[in-house]
């Protein structure tokens, strides 16, 4: 397939098959280099050479079968020109299929080479299911087709990387299948399997009860995400097409905006639900399988109603842990937990239902445990929200009486909560219970024994590092909620030098993407309270907000926090509303209560609509005089929170403003110490936040890939997220997202829509990139921001947040004392669980120790895991990401050679313009060596002795980094290093016989050649360093019927010998030849064909007069 000009000419025209050529010679011009191939093909083809190696390769299989029309990749244009024929390949190995075939530790066998293996799916096996699983960090082409040769009809799917999978409809559709395996500029190991499956279909996501999608009004619905696994016989199915799944929602046609497999059987969508008559609450969605007719459907799935309300049942832990103090001078576990549940129900909106529970249990008898009595509090039954003016003061006063009691019982307490969510009052609302855990439990029934009998959506909040992380992670992800860890003591710090530099590296990324920098600043500073510890229950207060936001439909889209702030000075933040938005909710919350009077802290809220001036902030707190359509909400005495809800919110800019001092009350001993105050006395200082959160029809969704919310350390851990609005998945100007590792970092992770970083297809909306450091213990928090553009005001950019956590396992026997976790070493070759890997050795050569590379996640076998050509230390060094090759400053070396001469070697090497080095690394078998500075030539000759095997490789270096080594190959300069030319044609180039004995016409030389042998010879060009060369002569050759022989024993070079073909009447025959001088230097295997007719019978005929 040819991209714009020039297309391939016509039969006739001057450049008549022969474009290609042309464009080649251009670009050598050009470039001033014979290696242009990438260029000219890059230029030419919407296809990376890679790509357009692997069509070629997939061709040579399937051209018979392909359409010309419509998969003009898999077709040579050339086979309609007179007397043009071309052959087809025969597969490497072919077998009748009818449960599983697998080729394990395969190799490609050459570099720019593969392999072909062919199926013929038997009857019963009505779908094939192609694995390619190649060695870690390998970059192979996988084609992988099916063809129906008698409706002479082609499937093809094609991929370039370390793995790819495809399921093929098998016997009674096609009648081969094809796998073809290809090597580009390095050849690797890999297995192939190809097994006969029975797709079966189950959708995971959205279900009833406990996870449906909220797609809000039926006559203008949102897209929601979804999971669809497949499996067979329980197994995973991996490489469905995405074209295979049919949805529908109560009949009516479900549009599939995007679909891609996420890990093994399991499949991401983003899906447009049908409009729906007004009225419409429930339905039922079902997904089908096209091809089988196999479907599965979730009933109650998908809930027609705009968002905004929710079901909340808040479960705290009451055990005596939650007295206690983290850190002195603050407030108790129990206490913080009070002032964000404060918040939390000042949030209730009318049509919200909200009950609030502990949980613990007596020790009665003392040492009962664990079999102790339930003393779970139902604090607030579960209530209607319809008057949140008067009732929100009694679910804080109620509150206010929650206390410390004895042990854990968090099984019953589930038990309890899920009775109190299911119960009246009904609603159609999202059904939430929310967990807040300190301890570990230990008292049945233990949740593993309850975990059956949920039903319920259950959030878990993990509350200081004693909480059972791994376990609340689980809960989290069976009962279809988020996990969230809150740290309640500041062990994750950074210097304020350190959050400064991940704001700078924010707001660059941000302004790289073309974000203005004043706003590109603004979006870096709203990851920053992530990046700090947030005391006295703020941190907690700032979760429960999102927590509501999150389930009742919202999205964040302001975040800010202030801590050690001096008194009396304004704090500002920004919330950009869009015309899609129906309501808007700001949010001020401090660490110091206000209660009231003269003295004591006072909290001064303001709020200012888009377009105002200085002159026209409207106060909150204390409220002023307001618009008809705000309502505020001020919590009462001790008070903490103040919010504003906006219904139908004016588009743009909405601006917040906190200030907290603190008062004394006026008496004749405050005046008089007044008077007497030493200047210059520090001011008390406050910490605060302020949030912001909309309800609209544009919502960011995100997902951790990890089975059950955890996984182990050294596990890579996928990030997928994408901006939903009515029509599908959003176009975002960037997403980016910030991990905090236990205790210690954060790191910013940006994601990606190129189809390269586990995305699905490029450009359609779904961004994602893989973490590979999660190599501590532990609770990470995720936070993931992306702006888009707002559809009504392009040139206004929407923030939207996202927040979740994961557990890392990282319990391990570590035997052999390295340090290493046993399954992080079982994954490299080069590692061993059983002895000891020293951290600080570096086993790959790329500038990174083995404890660096586990530190990255990178492989410390493979000195480039990204495979872009800089290696993985540099990388590393200069801040780049070494798992992404685009980032890469210095470019794979893809065509070099390495040439014998007499008393030397000649190492050529294309020659990339950013290279300002190349290093030539020479080494003889005993080890010793030298390592050659080639400079930019592209060409260097290096003195060596004789009859002696070296090693050669090349790496290339730029300004700002070092380039991955090629690989070695082994050369032995000798007096003759040359093998003869030459070339053959049966019965002198004729295109058929009738016979099968033929001559072979035979012409070979040892000199080597100024030009081409033969259209198909062998040759050895000659250059200015051949004529130091000897020449040895005494040329022999030898011949064989198959590539695999028998081939006849070396024999003198003849100008002509007789031959007899094996192969039959009909059949066009090969013949395979090669040459080999008096030194032993053997020439190329070389070929040519001739087709065997068929013979004609003359009979007599008899006439009778």
């Amino acid at each position: 397939m040819w991209r714009g000009t020039p297309r391939p000419a016509p039969p006739g025209d001057a450049d008549y098959l022969s474009e290609g050529m042309v464009e080649h010679m251009e670009r050598c011009e050009l470039y001033d280099d014979l290696y242009v191939e990438r260029e000219t093909v890059e230029a030419l083809t919407p296809y990376t050479y890679e790509e357009f190696f692997l069509n070629f390769f997939a061709a040579n299989w399937g051209f018979d079968w392909a359409n010309p029309a419509t998969q003009p990749d898999l077709t040579y244009f050339e086979q309609a020109a007179p007397g043009v024929a071309v052959g087809s390949v025969s597969p490497d190995y072919s077998v009748n299929l009818a449960t599983t075939q697998s080729y394990v530790g395969h190799t490609t066998p050459d570099k720019w080479a593969g392999q072909y293996y062919q199926f013929a799916p038997q009857a019963g096996c009505d779908f094939v299911m192609l694995e390619g699983d190649g060695a870690h960090g390998a970059k192979l082409g996988w084609g992988f087709m099916g063809a129906n040769t008698a409706a002479s009809t082609l499937t093809y799917s094609g991929w370039v990387g370390q793995d790819f999978a495809r399921v093929i409809a098998g016997h009674g559709v096609n009648n081969r299948i094809a796998a073809t395996v290809v090597a580009f500029s390095k050849r690797y190991d890999y297995d192939l399997t190809a097994t006969c499956v029975q797709p079966q279909i189950e959708i995971e996501l959205p279900i009833s009860p406990n996870h449906v999608a909220y797609v809000g009004d039926p006559l203008s619905p949102v897209a929601f995400m979804g999971y669809i696994r497949v499996t067979s016989n329980g197994e995973p199915v991996t490489g469905i097409p995405a074209d295979w799944f049919v949805l529908d929602v109560g009949g009516s046609p479900v549009t599939v905006d995007t679909l891609y497999e996420v890990t093994k059987g399991q499949y991401l969508g983003v899906f447009v639900p049908p409009t729906k008559p007004v009225g419409t609450t429930w339905a039922n969605l079902r997904a089908c399988l096209n091809t089988t007719g196999l479907c599965d459907s979730n009933n109650n799935a998908l809930l027609y109603v705009p968002p905004g309300n929710v079901d909340m049942v808040l479960l705290h832990d009451a055990s005596g842990s939650m007295s206690d103090v983290d850190v002195p001078g603050d407030y108790s576990r129990l206490e913080q937990a009070k002032l964000a549940a404060r918040l939390l129900v000042l949030l209730a909106r009318t049509g919200d239902s909200y009950g609030i529970m502990d949980f613990s249990a007596a020790n009665n008898p003392p040492g009962c445990n664990p079999n102790c009595p339930a003393d779970n509090h139902i604090i607030y039954p579960k209530t209607a929200i319809t008057n949140p003016a008067t009732q929100i003061p009694l679910m804080q006063a109620a509150i206010d009486t929650m206390t410390a009691r004895e042990w854990t019982n968090l099984g019953q307490g589930l038990v309890d909560a899920q009775l109190l969510a299911l119960g009246a009052p009904y609603s159609n609302n999202n059904k939430v219970v929310t967990v807040l855990s300190d301890g570990e439990e230990n008292i049945n029934p233990m949740y593993d024994a309850v975990a059956d009998t949920l039903s319920v959506v259950v959030n878990t909040w993990g509350f200081s590092g004693e909480a059972p992380n791994d376990l609340l992670a689980r809960i989290a992800a069976e009962q279809g909620g988020e996990f969230n860890y809150v740290s309640t003591s500041p062990g994750s710090t950074l210097w304020p030098a350190t959050q400064e530099a991940l704001r700078a590296e924010a707001a660059e990324g941000f302004m790289a993407a073309g974000i203005a920098p004043a706003q590109a600043e603004e979006l870096a500073e709203v990851l920053a309270p992530s990046l700090e510890y947030l005391p006295g229950g703020l941190a907690l207060a700032d979760s429960y907000e999102y927590l509501h936001t999150a389930e009742s439909g919202g999205a964040r889209v302001m975040q800010g926090a202030y801590t050690a702030v001096a008194e009396n000075i304004w704090q500002y933040q920004n919330a950009i509303v869009s015309d899609t938005d129906s309501y808007l909710l700001l949010v001020s919350t401090s660490k110091q209560p206000e209660y009231g009077g003269c003295s004591g802290w006072k909290r001064d809220v303001e709020v200012l609509l888009p377009g105002g001036n200085e002159r026209q902030w409207i106060p909150i707190s204390p409220a002023g005089t307001v618009p008809a359509n705000w309502d505020v909400r001020n919590s009462k005495a001790p008070s903490y929170s103040d919010a504003l809800y906006v219904t139908n919110p004016t588009p743009g800019q909405w601006r917040m403003r906190t200030k907290l001092y603190y008062m004394v009350c006026a008496t004749e001993e405050t005046e008089l110490e007044e008077e007497t105050a030493e200047p210059n006395v520090p001011l008390m200082t406050s910490d605060f936040l302020m949030n912001g959160a909309v309800w609209g029809t544009i919502n960011l969704d995100a997902h951790i890939l990890l089975e059950n919310g955890q996984g182990r350390i050294g596990d890579p851990v996928p990030l997928v997220a994408t901006v939903l609005r009515r029509d599908g998945a959003m176009a975002s100007t960037a997403v980016l997202a910030m991990v905090e590792r236990p205790g210690t970092s954060f790191d910013l992770l940006w994601l990606h829509d190129d189809g390269q970083h586990g995305d699905g297809p490029a450009g359609d909306g779904v961004y994602a990139n893989t973490y590979y450091k999660s190599i501590l213990g532990g609770a990470y928090n995720v936070s993931i921001l992306a702006g888009v553009p707002d559809p009504s005001a392009p040139d206004q950019l929407l923030l939207r947040l996202w927040k979740g956590s994961y557990y890392m396992e990282g319990d391990y026997q570590d035997t052999d004392d390295d340090r290493f976790p046993p399954w992080w070493e079982d994954r490299y070759p080069c590692m061993d669980r059983t002895r000891y890997d020293n951290p600080q050795a570096d086993y790959d050569q790329d500038g990174a120790t083995n404890w660096l590379e586990w530190e990255h996640g990178t492989n410390p076998c493979v000195a480039d895991t990204d495979g872009g050509g800089e290696m993985d230390g540099s990388e590393i060094s200069h801040g780049r990401n070494p798992h992404w090759d685009i980032d890469d400053t210095v470019r794979p070396i893809f065509n070099w050679s390495v040439r014998p001469l007499n008393q030397a070697i000649l190492v050529r090497w294309s020659r990339p313009i950013s290279y300002t080095h190349v290093f030539i690394r020479v080494e003889d078998t005993s080890g010793g060596g030298n390592v050659y500075d080639g400079g930019q030539t592209g060409e260097m000759m290096i003195p060596l002795p004789n009859n002696v095997l070296y090693e050669v490789l090349l790496w290339g270096e730029t300004e700002t980094g070092e380039g991955s080594p090629t690989d070695v190959v082994t050369v032995m300069p000798q007096s003759d290093p040359d093998a003869p030319s030459g070339f053959f044609l049966i019965n002198n180039g004729a295109p058929a016989t009738a016979d099968q004995a033929v001559s072979l016409y035979v012409n070979a030389s040892d000199v080597p050649l100024d030009g081409l042998a033969a259209p198909g010879g062998a040759i050895t060009a000659a250059n200015d360093w051949t004529s130091l060369n000897d020449v040895s002569g005494d040329i022999q050759m030898r011949f064989a019927n198959e590539m695999a022989g028998p081939w006849t024993a070396w024999e003198p070079y003849v100008a002509a010998r007789p031959w007899v073909l094996t192969c039959q009447r009909g059949q066009t025959c090969p013949i395979y030849g090669q040459f080999r001088d008096a030194a032993g230097n053997e020439s190329l295997i070389i070929s040519d064909d001739i087709f065997i007719t068929g013979t004609t019978l003359y009979l007599p005929i008899v006439t009778k007069n």
